[in-house]
């Protein structure tokens, strides 16, 4: 828990201080209390005070303090909690694009995103809600049983031992806390990623009629998370049941054990005054701790998650784990002023290089079988090389390594002059533009949307891009023209219509090299010969990497790969392979025909 306060311990010790004090305001309340009734039942000076005006006058400071305490520290707690939390998510996001899609992959969204937001939530809630309240009771408690000890001996040990005990219980309980804890976060993760797959899915079950069957999973889903929830809850109630009871045990025990004392005249009579006032302050902001508990409790099983994630191996090290780790505050400066250290190089429209491969096998992270074997091959400038092959043989791996989400496990891959590595993958990156299979367009305006691939574009440039891909004339007729909010993931756009605009980006970037997953197979006949037209013009004296479905696409290639369990097997031109019985194969069994060719 510690390291998420980090660069804001000042601050959060400071928030304790403000919790101290209002504390002892309180306490001094009671005290100036317990001097009030004594001078009213003795009628006689009291510690130097002579007069109950005094008192009363001291109390008044004391209250007026605990009141105008209140809106600073609950201020500069709301500021605090909001900077940690703000801390918290930058580091959560630069750690998940360092992973890259390597991590992305393997998790689901709904459990990256209870990262981003309820933990991060309640970790900012242990900081501000918990901590403050924990530091300054326990300091009010220990300053003041000091003060019952000096009093009388076995006050000061009835006050502490039940209170001790009350601190036990969480101690004793923590093994069943912290799995039931594990258990309903892990409930909330999945109960949050079916509901976010629904939304994103909702198009896709209302087609199939599904939506009933995925309302009866969200419903089973969230009664298990409801059931789960209920058993930690009882757990919780039982250990603040005895927390609360300890704590009543230290206010009762020594107001009992000093009457009796007194009683048998062990303690003078009026020292029962002290006691009485000081075990209420002792223990009243007791009892706020144990409210706030539960809160600490959420927040400590809040982290491990966050914890475990922030040290997640980055099994594809293409970026140096401390570039890119700044506070929030640090990350709005340094990009205030350009100074976040990415590349900033110029695109080189003019690319003389190759890009090749030499013996690169990689695998998706340690002890899982290779997903490619001793690729070889060469991509010459301003050619076009196709990957053709079934499902899973390995062409999209080869798009992603040369794209640089991914380092080779063995081997290397050279861009020019440049190896693929954590030191010039942006650099390559910057020399490189690709359509996938399924381009992600976010929720926002058409230009915000072109404008990932050239923030610098002006509006003249995005619509010679659109007009290059047959969507200018649709664009402008829409009523707010490029300003048109896409919707979630750009569902306001047909399948051809989103891949258009991705090609789109490309015009934007301009850049020398080109990779193109294409998919065709989902689009209507008109869309298919448009985005292969838009293709043809895009990779002109481009060096072109194509994931290759479409024959007349392969038969323009200057080169074809056929892949096979992650091996290339055949290597050639059309005309080469034409003869060739594995080619003739993929062509009928895996390849779509133009008609007419």
């Amino acid at each position: 828990m510690i390291r998420f306060g980090k660069g804001l311990y000042g601050k959060i010790i400071g928030i304790s201080v403000f919790y101290v004090l209002h504390i002892l305001s309180g306490t001094a309340i009671l005290f100036f209390s317990a001097i009030f009734t004594k001078m009213l039942l003795y009628h006689k000076a009291v510690l130097g005070f002579t007069s109950i005006n005094q008192v009363l006058i001291l109390i008044g400071i004391s209250l007026f303090l605990q009141f105008f305490n209140t809106v600073p520290r609950l201020t500069k707690m709301e500021k605090i909690g909001g900077e940690m939390k703000s801390n918290l998510r930058a580091d959560i996001l630069q750690k998940l694009f360092l992973l890259g899609p390597a991590y992305t992959v393997e998790h689901r969204t709904g459990e990256i995103t209870s990262m981003v937001t309820f933990r991060a939530e309640w970790v900012k809630r242990y900081y501000t809600d918990y901590l403050p309240i924990a530091l300054s009771a326990l300091f009010n408690f220990i300053f003041i049983v000091i003060f019952l000890f000096w009093t009388d001996i076995l006050v000061g040990f009835s006050t502490l031992l039940p209170v001790l005990a009350m601190l036990i219980c969480p101690w004793i309980m923590e093994d069943k806390m912290s799995q039931e804890g594990e258990k309903e976060w892990k409930a909330h993760d999945r109960y949050l990623s079916e509901y976010l797959d629904s939304i994103q899915g909702i198009v896709t079950l209302k087609s199939f009629n599904a939506n009933k069957r995925q309302k009866e999973k969200l419903v089973d889903d969230g009664e298990n998370y409801r059931k789960i929830i209920m058993k930690h809850l009882k757990i919780t109630i039982t250990e603040g049941m005895l927390m609360d009871f300890f704590a009543r045990l230290g206010c009762t025990l020594p107001m009992v054990i000093a009457a009796i004392r007194a009683g048998y005249g062990y303690l003078p009579a009026d020292r029962i005054i002290y006691i009485f006032y000081m075990v209420l302050a002792a223990i009243n902001p007791l009892f706020a701790l144990i409210n706030a508990w539960h809160v600490g409790f959420n927040g400590i099983s809040a982290s491990k998650k966050i914890g475990e994630f922030l040290e997640e191996k980055i099994q594809f090290p293409l970026y140096g784990q401390g570039k890119f780790h700044y506070t929030y505050e640090e990350w709005k400066d340094k990009q205030a002023n350009n100074q976040l250290e990415i590349w900033n190089g110029k695109i080189k429209e003019e690319f003389f290089g190759d890009v090749r491969f030499e013996g690169v096998s990689f695998s998706y992270g340690e002890g899982k079988e290779e997903v490619l074997k001793n690729i070889d091959f060469t991509l010459s400038n301003r050619s076009m090389t196709a990957l053709v092959g079934i499902s899973g043989s390995g062409k999209s791996t080869i798009a992603k390594i040369l794209a640089g989400f991914y380092l080779p496990t063995k081997g290397k891959v050279f861009v020019g002059e440049d190896e693929l590595s954590e030191k010039t993958v942006e650099k390559i990156q910057s020399q490189i533009a690709a359509v996938w299979q399924q381009p992600h367009l976010f929720f926002g305006t058409i230009e915000e949307n072109l404008k990932i691939a050239n923030p610098n574009s002006d509006l003249k440039s995005l619509k010679k891009a659109m007009e290059e891909v047959g969507l200018g004339e649709f664009v402008n007729a829409l009523p707010e023209q490029y300003q048109t909010f896409l919707g979630e993931e750009g569902m306001r756009f047909s399948g051809g219509e989103r891949q258009r605009l991705a090609i789109a980006r490309c015009y934007l970037k301009n850049a020398p090299i080109l990779i193109f997953d294409e998919a065709t197979s989902s689009l209507d006949r008109n869309n298919e010969q448009n985005i292969q037209e838009n293709f043809r013009h895009l990779r002109e004296n481009k060096t072109t990497l194509v994931i290759a479905h479409r024959l007349s696409t392969i038969k323009e290639a200057d080169q074809i790969l056929i892949l096979e369990k992650g091996r290339i097997v055949e290597r050639g031109t059309h005309e080469e392979l034409k003869n060739s019985d594995r080619y003739q194969k993929l062509m009928i069994g895996q390849l779509e025909v133009d008609h007419g060719k």
